[in-house]
């Protein structure tokens, strides 16, 4: 439904001018007397001008038309005011039916229990008070909840206490896996405000300032969190992963290795060693540890892919093709048909390349051929050859290895 008086009444009641929004939600009323949202927004009105039994009765009268948590937390509130304490417990429950996760009600429970003096139920009331704020980011309120749990305890209590970190951490990583670095960043800030002792928390806020191309701010906090847990693996193996993406390949090693020491069968370390030699161009190690996580998983499409970036990067094409090909044949598989094609597209592209290959080895092997040949002529002594060959360079310029191997070759057996 919607009034122009009713209308007026939501822009006079958020201007602070209850009166006028009474006199408005009042013609509203006399036009659609069963408008429960409109008893509801007069309620309000009235408790804000001190008229707590008429709000009572406007939240009573929006409720027989609609119960809603909205109107009987409205009603407990003015409950509270006029001394119906078991009023209020009733409606907060009432809330909490209607709206299971519901801090505002737990809130008030507290509030009640405080006033009525049952320490240890509004102590029980704010903490879920508090879960709630926390679980909806409502930072101030739950802070509020948090001092006046300090206030009723022997102790104040500490915000981390009030929440499963575990499962808190776990919400941030997710949102590190979707990307959403901004909103993990602002989490993990708020969390360690409030306890400055949690590893794991300075690990992911390492994790998430890399990825945001802090590396000042990354290696402070992994550095923090290896201070507070030393022997978490996965602190270090995060450590690497961070030193990885920042281009610190050898001391990304440095902690692979270490780890490796301790855990020899688990393959992402052997993964994470060859992306490092990646890194540094050394081909071969790189290709030799993809090697050794194969060994111990070998149906991973992912694991081919890299070792068949590698071996093209090193030239050995037909083995590329090799490795690309089972990547396409594992992801076939398993149904994943975006990586099977991007797999197939790379065999598909390096077979064009296998031709010229074949003849560079078959050229190379004829070179390797010749060599053998004029180190037998010269009595084994390569220096002998080499000195003959700068001869035949200086005097025939411009001419192919091939062609100078041939020439000495020749002279050699004239003059034998």
């Amino acid at each position: 439904m919607d009034s122009a008086d009713y209308q007026q009444g939501l822009e006079k009641l958020h201007a602070g001018d209850r009166t006028g929004a009474i006199q408005a939600f009042n013609r509203a009323l006399r036009v659609q007397p069963d408008w429960a949202e409109a008893y509801t927004q007069r309620a309000k009105a009235k408790f804000g001008n001190g008229d707590h039994s008429g709000a009572i009765a406007d939240y009573t009268q929006a409720l027989q038309r609609q119960p809603t948590s909205e109107a009987h937390l409205g009603r407990g509130l003015a409950r509270v005011a006029t001394g119906d304490t078991q009023g209020a417990i009733a409606d907060a429950e009432q809330a909490l039916t209607l709206s299971e996760l519901l801090p505002a009600a737990h809130n008030l429970l507290g509030l009640i229990y405080r006033k009525v003096g049952n320490l240890s139920a509004a102590i029980a009331a704010y903490k879920q008070a508090a879960q709630g704020y926390i679980q909806q980011k409502d930072k101030a309120s739950a802070e509020r909840c948090v001092q006046t749990l300090g206030q009723l305890q022997a102790r104040p209590l500490a915000l981390p206490a009030l929440i499963d970190v575990k499962t808190y951490l776990h919400q941030v990583s997710q949102k590190i896996d979707q990307q959403n670095y901004s909103s993990a960043l602002a989490d993990l800030n708020w969390l360690l405000q409030s306890d400055p002792q949690d590893a794991q928390a300075y690990c992911l806020r390492g994790i998430v300032r890399a990825k945001l191309s802090n590396a000042q701010g990354a290696l402070q906090d992994l550095a923090a969190a290896m201070r507070l847990a030393p022997q978490d693996r996965n602190i270090q193996y995060q450590r690497a992963l961070v030193r990885l993406a920042l281009g610190d390949a050898r001391g990304a090693l440095a902690d692979l290795k270490q780890l490796l020491e301790r855990s020899p069968q688990q393959v992402e370390l052997y993964v994470q060693c060859g992306s490092a030699y990646q890194q540094l161009k050394d081909y071969r190690q790189a290709i030799q540890y993809y090697g050794q996580a194969l060994q111990l998983k070998a149906d991973s499409a992912q694991i081919y892919w890299q070792r068949a970036e590698v071996r093209e990067a090193f030239e050995d094409i037909s083995s590329a093709v090799e490795d690309y090909q089972q990547a396409a044949n594992l992801w076939f598989n398993q149904g994943n048909w975006p990586r099977y094609q991007q797999a197939l597209a790379q065999v598909q592209r390096l077979q064009t390349r296998l031709p010229s290959e074949r003849a560079t080895l078959e050229k190379a092997a004829g070179l390797e051929e010749l060599q053998s040949q004029l180190a037998q002529l010269v009595g084994g002594t390569w220096e002998i050859a080499e000195r003959l060959l700068a001869i035949a360079r200086q005097r025939y310029p411009d001419k192919s290895e091939v062609w100078y191997l041939r020439q000495v070759i020749g002279e050699l057996e004239r003059d034998r």
